[in-house]
């Protein structure tokens, strides 16, 4: 062959390549937008092509996801198994079954494929959606210690990701059924304090609400749905907290943005050196709390006295913990707070 007819044949070849890489993305695009009968199409012409294997396999994949009913998915993804076992998305095609299952609430069908997935070889994200949902059949089958040794994979890497907070909750979960409370407790304590503007936080708050109800604490269940309603006013688990909170005919007081000053005593780098200094002030008589806050993208937590109603009453806090041999400065801001949290 000659070698200018060579050439042209390569560009040939890589144009239709790119060409079927397109429609690909296209029918993708259709398929996320709901256009199922158009994108079915595009990938089926796919697959009818002179593609590549790999096109074909990614083609009759997405074809499945089109299918309508939950029972011509399963089978088009057993027949993409059959039909290409060596592919990368076999792995892919067996989460999606076991997906499907759950669906069903068939647990034991949804385990076996899920088994069959070699979870060293996959990317973190695919393998991290494996382990919730393994742990998640345990937990509807009252195993709580098998869910936890699947969770515990996931929170190994303690970098922040959204299956790391999932794991955390779902560990909670598996708690409450060993009836082991005070560990629930702790679980979802140390996610309010890792990812306290995390929507995740607001479900936390609200099962820590249902936990405290379960050891007949009301008291308690109240201040955990009164700073869920307080930190996430908007959420679903805040109109739940208030419906829990008529059941068990408890006032709501509803905090509103209030011209405060405050105390600023001392500020810190770390979370840990403002509790410390809380703890100093608490022995020398002074109540005290943590406000945190950003400085050049870096967290900040400065211990604060309050609040006051005015600046001359400030003053006059101010007067009295430099008897105590306290400096501080007064600042002032809008602060979300009840009347009853000024100081007298």
């Amino acid at each position: 062959m000659p070698k200018r007819q060579f050439t042209s044949l390569i560009i040939l070849i890589l144009f239709s390549g790119l060409i079927n890489a397109a429609t690909i993305k296209q029918g993708l695009i259709l398929l996320n937008k709901g256009h199922l009968k158009e994108s079915a199409k595009i990938f089926l012409e796919i697959y009818n092509s002179k593609s590549s294997a790999d096109k074909k396999a990614k083609a009759y994949f997405y074809m499945v996801k089109t299918k309508s009913s939950i029972k011509k998915r399963k089978s088009g993804y057993i027949r993409f198994i059959k039909l290409f076992k060596n592919h990368s998305f076999k792995s892919k095609a067996y989460y999606n079954l076991a997906n499907l299952c759950l669906l069903e609430n068939s647990l034991d069908e949804a385990k076996k494929y899920l088994s069959k997935i070699k979870t060293a070889d996959l990317r973190p994200e695919l393998r991290n959606k494996v382990l919730l949902n393994l742990a998640e059949i345990e937990l509807k089958k009252k195993r709580p210690v098998q869910a936890i040794a699947y969770l515990d994979k996931i929170l190994i890497n303690k970098t922040w990701n959204p299956f790391y907070i999932k794991a955390l909750l779902r560990k909670a979960e598996a708690f409450i059924i060993m009836k082991n409370y005070k560990k629930a407790e702790k679980t979802y304590l140390s996610l309010l304090e890792k990812f306290p503007l995390n929507s995740a936080s607001a479900a936390a708050y609200y099962r820590l609400g249902n936990l405290a109800i379960l050891q007949k604490d009301n008291k308690l269940a109240a201040d955990y749905y009164k700073k869920l309603i307080d930190n996430f006013p908007h959420s679903f688990e805040a109109h739940m907290a208030v419906v829990k909170m008529k059941v068990l005919k408890i006032k709501l007081v509803v905090k509103k943005k209030i011209k405060a000053y405050e105390i600023q005593l001392s500020a810190f780098r770390t979370k840990l050196s403002a509790e410390k200094a809380v703890n100093i002030y608490r022995k020398k008589g002074l109540s005290t709390y943590i406000y945190k806050y950003r400085i050049k993208k870096k967290n900040m937590y400065s211990v604060r006295m309050g609040y006051f109603k005015t600046r001359y009453s400030a003053k006059r806090g101010l007067k009295r913990i430099k008897k105590l041999g306290i400096s501080g400065f007064i600042r002032f801001r809008h602060a979300m707070i009840e009347e009853s949290d000024f100081v007298r």
